[in-house]
């Protein structure tokens, strides 16, 4: 099933042209993530009668449906919010969140919020261009071990992008270990690599020293699920030119049996050693937050 931010928000309830009360208005589909370059996608269940304008209050054109759907074409750039705004004055709102812009990101019912409006990951698509912004990041794409003083971690690729915002990164270097649940979300691969793409600028952003990256990994029995979540996290790795750690040896079943011949979903005991093993060369210490 393709993962994407379904949210159910309760709205200011609108009339129908039959006079009669509808369903509140609730954005249906938002994308998690998009490129500042892209237009993006957007759809509001519910929204007879709405309208979408952007940060100036100037309209944004949209379709809508017989079945009260809005839809709307969204430019991102110079763009920092969008709203859905019923004809009481209601409305719903939608930021756009640069890296470096993060502070007050949370996940709530699997789908990214900051503050009380819907949250999209906006980031640059370096990764189609020269981009000489990220030229600090070059220096650690290479042999070297940085040492790096933070080891973040999340349930999720959402939940990671979360947690990273509650630590001081300004001169740090970050290990960024991929979350090997993904595997079992079932993400669009595109979506998936903006996201990590946006961890890693969010970062940059924010002073890091050096960017280090820990690829997702899976028993070797569900290599199919996690081969393309390995390919985008060295997509970005190389875009961004930062340096990014293998976890194929976590391949091995023993490294995920629960009972002889019965797999887990995580790391078991001797996996996470295993892992710790992987990054020690980076010398990670978790600073007290």
């Amino acid at each position: 099933m393709i993962r994407v931010a379904l949210v159910l928000i309760a709205a200011s309830a609108i009339a129908a042209e039959d006079g009669t009360a509808s369903s509140p208005a609730r954005w249906h589909y938002v994308p998690n993530a998009g490129y500042e370059e892209e237009p993006l996608h957007v759809e509001l269940a519910e929204a007879r009668g709405w309208r979408v304008v952007g940060d100036d209050d100037r309209p944004i054109e949209f379709a809508t449906g017989d079945d009260g759907s809005l839809r709307a074409v969204i430019e991102p750039r110079g763009r920092a919010r969008v709203r859905a705004l019923a004809a009481d004055g209601g409305g719903l709102g939608l930021r756009l969140v640069r890296p470096g812009g993060a502070s007050d990101l949370s996940v709530v019912d699997d789908a990214l919020r900051l503050g009380d409006d819907t949250a999209v990951l906006i980031l640059s698509r370096i990764d189609a261009r020269a981009d000489r912004r990220w030229s600090l990041l070059r220096s650690f794409s290479g042999v070297d071990h940085s040492p790096c003083a933070l080891r973040l971690v999340g349930d999720d690729i959402l939940g990671l992008a979360v947690a990273a915002q509650e630590f001081a990164l300004s001169g740090q270097g970050v290990l960024v270990v991929l979350p090997s649940a993904d595997r079992l979300i079932g993400w669009k691969h595109r979506e998936y690599r903006q996201i990590v793409g946006w961890i890693v600028a969010d970062a940059c952003a924010r002073g890091a020293a050096a960017v280090v990256l820990v690829e997702p990994c899976a028993p070797d029995a569900e290599a199919e699920l996690i081969r393309p979540l390995v390919r985008a996290a060295r997509d970005v790795a190389k875009a961004y030119q930062c340096q990014i750690a293998s976890a194929t040896a976590l391949s091995d079943h023993r490294y995920w049996e629960v009972a002889p011949g019965v797999l887990g979903s995580v790391l078991n005991d001797p996996g996470r050693k295993r892992l710790d093993e992987i990054v020690a060369p980076w010398a990670v210490v978790e600073p007290a937050r």
